[in-house]
Formats: structure tokens, sequence, C-alpha cells
């Protein structure tokens, strides 16, 4: 921890916001007389927003920032990119999600590095130093607006730096599915003087391999010149972020698991090599291993059911009963081989990693990003269905009473009773199986405080928290007496996917 008692020489604080995009002294918050003008902007599809545009030598040593679009297709179509020292490419180009330890989702966490208190946010406090200039963009490559982008960078300036410090750098990839029997790359070779510090990683399993473990694999560090065989080598995936046997959810200092959904086959962790430094001088590449686990009974059923597999050990309980598939051809002898003996086999699945380092210049060798198209490809498929999530919450979720007829529309109450989620997002409304406009949603009565809205939408979704009962108006839809289907779609904080909640037989009532 640096000293914060002393006092420091040559050194100026500034941050950017839309409130002072250029950090300029004496210039912030001047819009609207100094009373919140500009805490905000809106961000239209293919739009680039800049975060930071500033001149001169320093350091990044903080950026927060939070938008409501936080589902995984959103999160991978919104391009977060940095620029050091006026270079035309990019050292970081990742996306915003995954930068920030959320590739498949946004949950509340903190590490040495990254955070989101509540998981509405994110939060790093990676230290970015530059020696003439520093650019910061965000870009929207989806197909909706960004309504409210808040943000600030937090940086400070300095007349130089040493000949010692370093860039930061950060690069994303993703291979779905991955290659049968080969390592899918964490961070491709990189080449100059550096240090890896770590990766956020995202899982997500194929449905073929039925549930059975995929993390057998072992993280590789191919260091200065290594090319067959690496210098640094783990034992398997779990292990890589400290902990064994499988894994579920935590999160600690220098490794975490955030998402660990076994029946959806989700899982998304991280490892930050602060107190164990991994140095290189000339070169580093970093890969893990596609390999799973299970015994040798099911793995026949899952290769009936057509998996891609290929079986290279079989573990009977002990040291001396590990049979080496691949380095003898006569080891797999059936009458040797019990049913509930373990099986070791490459798998494909759909894996996406982005890798965080320092190097001694402000570009690297790498490729661009992959387009939105291949960052999102099946992604909205493969997120959580909606039954299997609304199933369970119907009882603390859900529309009462009736529907009020009002002289122009009508009117109904949502309930949020969720004790496991503090905040629930109402994305949209549907009537008889006619989703009812945005706009015509224009009164809401919330802890008997009514206030007119604009409409929602899914980039704009209406908040309400937990243990409160939300009366919602709707306008320009007059509803004849009868029975009605009412049908409400949501988004839980902490859990990914559309919640569909779905009550029928409402009666219309006077008010």
């Amino acid at each position: 921890m640096q000293d914060i008692f002393r006092k420091t020489l040559n050194i100026e604080t500034r941050w950017a916001s839309f409130e002072n995009p250029g950090g300029v002294k004496g210039a912030g918050g001047k819009e609207n007389q100094g009373a919140k003008g500009h805490a905000f902007d809106s961000v239209a599809p293919g739009e680039t927003k800049v975060l930071l545009d500033v001149q001169g030598c320093g350091t990044v040593h903080r950026i927060w920032l939070t938008l409501r679009e936080r589902l995984p297709t959103e999160l991978r179509a919104f391009r977060l990119d940095m620029y050091w020292d006026g270079e035309s490419k990019t050292a970081v180009s990742v996306p915003l999600g995954d930068f920030f330890c959320a590739g498949l989702g946004l949950v509340p966490f903190e590490n040495e590095l990254f955070a989101s208190p509540e998981g509405q946010s994110f939060i790093t406090t990676m230290p970015m130093p530059f020696r003439t200039a520093a650019r910061i963009t965000l870009t929207n490559e989806s197909d909706e607006a960004i309504p409210y982008l808040f943000y600030d960078v937090n940086y400070t300036l300095t007349d130089q730096h040493t000949e010692d410090v370093l860039y930061f750098h950060a690069h994303w990839r993703r291979e779905n599915p991955t290659t049968l029997g080969q390592d899918f790359e964490i961070l491709p070779r990189v080449h100059g003087n550096g240090r890896f510090l770590g990766t956020s990683i995202s899982v997500i399993t194929d449905p073929v391999y039925a549930g059975s473990w995929w993390g057998e694999g072992e993280v590789k560090l191919f260091l200065d010149g290594d090319q067959e065989h690496p210098t640094c080598v783990g034992t398997g995936t779990e292990d890589y972020i400290g902990t064994g046997w499988g894994q579920g959810t935590f999160y600690q200092r220098h490794q975490g698991s955030l998402i660990a959904n076994n029946d959806k086959g989700w899982f998304s962790f991280y490892r930050l090599h602060i107190p164990d430094p991994i140095y290189f001088q000339q070169d580093c590449r970093v890969t893990i291993q596609q390999i799973g686990s299970t015994n040798q009974l099911n793995l026949s059923k899952i290769e009936s059911n057509g998996a891609r597999l290929k079986p290279i050990s079989f573990d009977g309980g002990s040291r001396e009963q590990y049979l080496n598939l691949l380095e003898d051809n006569d080891a797999w002898d059936d009458s040797k081989i019990e049913p509930s003996d373990w099986c070791n086999f490459y798998r494909q699945d759909d894996w996406a990693a982005a890798a965080y380092f320092y190097l001694d210049k402000p570009t690297n060798n790498l490729p661009a990003l992959a387009p939105v198209s291949t960052r999102n490809a099946d992604l909205a498929e493969k997120e959580p269905p909606k039954a299997a999530l609304a199933e369970p919450l119907l009882q603390s979720l859900y529309v009462p009473g009736s529907l009020r007829t009002k002289p122009n529309g009508f009117a109904f109450t949502l309930q949020n009773n969720i004790e496991t989620s503090p905040l629930v997002a109402f994305k949209r409304l549907f009537i008889n199986g006619d989703q009812i406009n945005p706009s015509q949603i224009v009164l809401v009565t919330m802890h008997g405080v009514e206030r007119r809205i604009s409409g929602i939408s899914s980039s704009a979704p209406l908040l309400f928290p937990v243990n409160t009962t939300l009366r919602v108006q709707v306008n320009g839809r007059i509803l004849p007496p009868g029975h009605h289907t009412v049908q409400a779609q949501f988004m839980l904080q902490d859990i990914p996917g559309i919640i569909e909640v779905e009550m029928t037989d409402f009666i219309t009532t006077d008010d």
C-alpha cells in the first residue's frame, strides 16, 4: 500500500466525466449553473463516447461506470478501447462485461482490481500509466441505445515516469466451440518485456455432455521462447482459482468464481497474479486445456449421445491405478476398468477469456477484437430459459388482484417479495398476448409516491426494490369487461436472462 500520509510533488489530480470530459482544471460542472447538469449521456447504436482524452504524462487510477443494460449479450456488445501515447492501435479492446469480470452477467463482488458493490456498477482500480497521452472510449455495438451512461475516470498527471514503468493491456477472445484436444488460448503469444497479470474466464458447457464435470484442464504458461512444452503448469481449472474438488461461487482478493450454475452449465471466474507475479522478458503465451471427467458408465452414455470426446486417462482410485491412455495404446483394457472408475477426456465447450497484462510498449502484436456477431453468436440462445427461472419465483414475484379500468386505460399492481434479489427490473408487459406500447405506461406509484414516466423499454426498464408494491397505470388501451391474461417480463440483478410471470383469468373491475 502506498504511503497515504506522504505529500507529493508535481502530481495533479483530475477526474473526467460528462461534467468535465477533458478533466480541465476549474472547468467542471458548468451546465445548469453547476446543479447536476450533465451527470450522464446517451449512447446511440454504433456511437462511440470518449471517456478520457488527455495529453501529458500520468496514470489512470480508477474507472467507474454504470448503465442499465446488463444482459450478457448487451455487455458483450459494448466495446471498451484504450489507447496510450497517441497510438492509433489499441492496447485494450475488450467487451465491457468481460473486462470487469462479468462475462456472463454482473453480480456483487470485490477483488484486488475490480468490483461491483451491488451488482449494478463497474469499477476497476487497475493502474494504467501513460507517458504522452491517454484515450479511453466506449462504443455501443448493439442494436439499441444506451439511454443512461454514467462514468468517471480518476487519474493523475505528473512530469515523467521512470523507464521501468509498463503499459497496461487487455485482450479478449472466444472459441465457440473449442477444438477437441487443442488448448484454449487465454493469451496468444505476445512479444515484449512485461508481466501477465491474470484473466477473467467464462464457460458455457455443451448440454451434450450431460452436466459432467468440465474443469480438469490445466493452465500452462509458455514463457520466453517455450514452444512445445511450457515452463509453468497447473493441476486443474478450479485449482487455478484456488479451490478444489469442484467449483461453487465465491470471491476473494486474487481469485473467485462469480457464477457457477451447474444446472445451466454457466461458469464465470477469475485469477489475479498479484502476490505471485508472472514476468516475461521476451514473450508470453497462456493456455488452458479442455478436459472433462466422469465415471466410465456415464462416459459411455455421453458418447452414445453423439458427444465429441477423447478419453485421455483413467483413475482407479490411486496413483498406482492411474492409466495414461495417450502414452500407452494398450492401457485401455475393459477387464481392468470398472464402471465407477473415473475418466478424464477431451471435450468441446464455449470458452471466452479476457487476459490482463503489462508490456514495455503502448501497443501489442495481438489481433483486433472479434466483431460483435462473433462475440454474441448463440449467446442469447444459451441464456437460461424463461420457464426454468420463473417457476420457483411465482410466489414471490407476481401480479396480484384485478385489472382496474380507467377512463382511458387500466391499472394493475406488481409485488416484489423476492428476498434473494434486492432489485427487479420490470421490462415488458403483455395483455392477452399483445405487447403494450412502452410509451403507454405513464404513471407509477411506489411506496405511496406517484411519478410520471415516459415509458419503459428493454434498454430502460422500470426498477423496483424488494418488499415493494408497484401500481402501474396504462393509458390508450381500453379493456372490455371480462377475463384477461397479464404477462409481465422481469430481470433480476443476480440472475441472467428474462423472468416471465403469467397470471390468467383477470377480471376487469371499475376503479
